[in-house]
């Protein structure tokens, strides 16, 4: 049983995030953290997923790499800047693992961009449609599994 620790869980994505966890049967939902929550609800899970903002996403993740927590980052706002502060970080904790995908939309990154991204408060870059990789890469995935890509995290 992985256990699962979400920061950002009262937001939108945090939200779905946890009811996926709640959901799985390989999963189960250890810790849901939110603005003001302590972060040592997060010492025990396996790894972290943030949905929180921005403003907040590098502290986070300072501290889970410092706790050896691994760590799923689906914040936006990662420029080349902030990933080489995360790879100096990991340079010092060997066995901690972070994936950094901004964009967990796989409908979306095959669709294009999509309105309700121009009102997102951590979209530095505009909508999906400027994520080709992501595109292709969706494509890829739900053309190996038929078009369905429920199971693929």
């Amino acid at each position: 049983m992985i256990k699962v620790g979400v920061l950002g869980a009262k937001g939108r994505m945090g939200t779905e995030v946890c009811r996926a966890v709640d959901g799985a049967d390989d999963m189960a939902l250890a810790a849901a953290v939110d603005v003001g929550d302590a972060r040592d609800a997060l010492a025990g899970v396996d790894v972290v997923v943030d949905f929180t903002h921005p403003a907040a996403v590098m502290d986070n993740l300072r501290w889970c790499v410092e706790h050896g927590r691994n760590s799923v980052v689906g914040t936006s706002g990662f420029d080349e800047q902030r990933l080489a502060a995360v790879r100096s970080w990991l340079a010092t904790a060997p066995g901690v693992r972070v994936l950094v995908a901004p964009n967990f939309a796989i409908g979306g990154s095959r669709i294009g961009p999509r309105r309700h991204r121009d009102r997102s408060r951590g979209r530095p870059w505009g909508g999906c449609g400027r994520y080709p990789r992501a595109r292709r890469t969706a494509g890829r995935a739900g053309g190996a599994s038929g078009g369905d890509v429920r199971g693929a995290w």
